[in-house]
């Protein structure tokens, strides 16, 4: 496929006004006809413009020049001409470097986007890590998301990341939901858009895209859709009352950015076609009703709700529905395959994929890549990511989220009284004794002789028991629980065998 450099763009351009004029000749000086330039984006090819819509996983070894990632992944963005990646884990300054290493190969500058829901110390040791948006919320302040939204806004840019997919607004009511649960800022449609709406100024204030998610609404489910296609239940009246007013208020203050879910809401669309793939959903809802004019990405089109559909036939659906990213499909060549072949066929207008790119070009011109073409400096990033000031902002907001839910018999007023104490640890996280030290030094300093029992597996009644009967020369037991969601897995880290103890 041929390289179209923005350099060239700009000669072509000029190219067609000296042209123009000579064509014209004298003519020109006397008439007041004004030349109407085509917009950059416009010179693009069909397949340039589609792969302005894909967005990939950046991953593995791009330094090695053996590296078969690195072989696939810059023919993927010199010769296709991807419109952006996508970047999770890693080393902090490995990452960096792969970031700068795929802008440097890039003709047109890349998205480069990241789940950041808890900041940068999600992903990376040493950065900024917040509490979960949960957490945030029950702080009761909600200029505590704002300044979530602008620190992490700050290390991301700093880091070379330009989307940041967070916050999450769907209303978490369904206390079995396996994914959502405490990403959410609660079960209240009001709490969750005055949160949510502070991270997201906080995050664009600093000159990046924030991306709401997962519209219309995946909190009342009990299904991860990471493993499998959840199906929400509730009439359209439930919805515009519960799941929509989040999202609705995101684009009426603002948000660049929606994320639609692999979610099926019969109550919106009877076809039961998942939202990522739902023209009434994604068009119709979203796009019309709601009036979002920014972009719209779909979920991971990996993900193990959409197993049971074709991969490039996916996309191509996602496309007809309105998406104008593609995030994560499973491979960029069968993607382009699939998108071209539906354009060629009619089934796809050309003007449809002009409608995106347009948007992304936009997107591309706000976020000021065509002045810095992504680049980014090691040593300011080292500088402002996970400074002491972010950390201490961070810190703050985990103290004033502690919350006494009920204490009926006063113990927190009494718990020096006590003597003989037992630390109860329950959790099946591998990483338990890591999260819980802070909490485990502040006991152990506190009650010299307490007794410690960890509890990292499901129980049987037979070890209900005998946990049950080491309590019985305990005057006080303070219990640990570590509960983080497992995505792909559909699970949290927390056994019912646990509430049964």
């Amino acid at each position: 496929m041929k390289r179209l450099r923005l350099s060239s763009s700009i000669h072509v351009i000029h190219i067609f006004l000296a042209s123009l004029l000579i064509v014209m000749g004298c003519q020109g000086f006397f008439t007041k006809q004004e030349v109407q330039l085509p917009e950059p984006w416009e010179l693009l090819s069909l397949e340039q413009k589609v792969a302005q819509m894909i967005m990939f996983r950046l991953k593995g070894d791009l330094i090695d020049p053996e590296s078969k990632e690195r072989e696939k992944f810059q023919r993927w963005i010199t010769e296709i001409g991807v419109g952006g990646v996508v970047v999770y884990g890693g080393g902090l300054k490995e990452t960096f470097d792969r970031i700068q290493i795929a802008q440097g190969w890039a003709d047109i500058p890349l998205f480069v986007a990241a789940d950041y829901e808890r900041g940068l110390g999600q992903w990376y040791d040493g950065a900024t890590l917040f509490p979960t948006n949960m957490a945030v919320a029950a702080t009761g302040r909600n200029v505590m998301a704002y300044q979530q939204g602008k620190i992490t806004a700050i290390e991301a840019k700093a880091f070379g990341v330009n989307m940041i997919f967070a916050p999450v607004l769907d209303v978490n009511n369904n206390p079995d939901n396996p994914i959502i649960n405490f990403r959410s800022y609660g079960d209240d449609p009001r709490t969750v858009s005055i949160f949510g709406n502070s991270f997201i100024r906080g995050v664009q204030e600093e000159g990046l895209y924030a991306c709401v998610k997962h519209f219309p609404g995946h909190g009342n489910t009990g299904t991860d859709s990471h493993t499998k296609l959840p199906i929400i239940p509730g009439s359209k009246k439930d919805f515009s009352n519960i799941e929509l007013p989040p999202f609705k208020s995101a684009v009426k203050h603002g948000v660049k950015m929606v994320m639609t879910g692999h979610v099926i809401v019969p109550g919106i669309d009877r076809s039961k076609k998942p939202a990522t793939l739902s023209p009434v959903i994604t068009n119709e809802l979203l796009r019309k009703r709601l009036g979002f004019e920014g972009l719209i990405v779909t979920d991971a089109m990996e993900m193990g709700g959409l197993k049971d559909i074709d991969p490039g036939e996916a996309c191509v659906r996602a496309v007809e529905a309105g998406a104008d990213l593609i995030m994560l499909p499973h491979d960029v060549d069968t993607t382009m395959k699939a998108i071209m072949n539906a354009v060629e066929n009619e089934r796809i207008t050309e003007e449809r994929i002009n409608e995106s790119v347009k948007r992304i070009w936009y997107a591309k011109e706000e976020l000021g890549l065509f002045q810095d073409s992504g680049k980014k400096e090691w040593k300011v990033a080292e500088d402002v990511i996970g400074n002491s000031g972010h950390k201490k902002i961070a810190a703050d907001i985990a103290q004033l989220s502690i919350t006494a839910v009920k204490d009926e018999n006063n113990l927190l007023q009494h718990m020096s009284d006590f003597k003989r104490i037992a630390h109860v640890v329950l959790t099946m996280d591998e990483n338990s004794q890591k999260y819980l030290q802070p909490m485990k030094a502040r006991i152990d300093a506190a009650y010299k002789d307490r007794k410690e029992i960890v509890i990292t597996e499901k129980l049987s009644k037979k070890q209900i028991d005998e946990i049950s009967a080491k309590f019985k020369d305990v005057d006080l037991a303070i219990v640990s629980i570590l509960v983080r969601i497992r995505m792909n897995k559909g699970i949290a880290t927390i056994d019912r065998s646990h509430a049964r103890l």
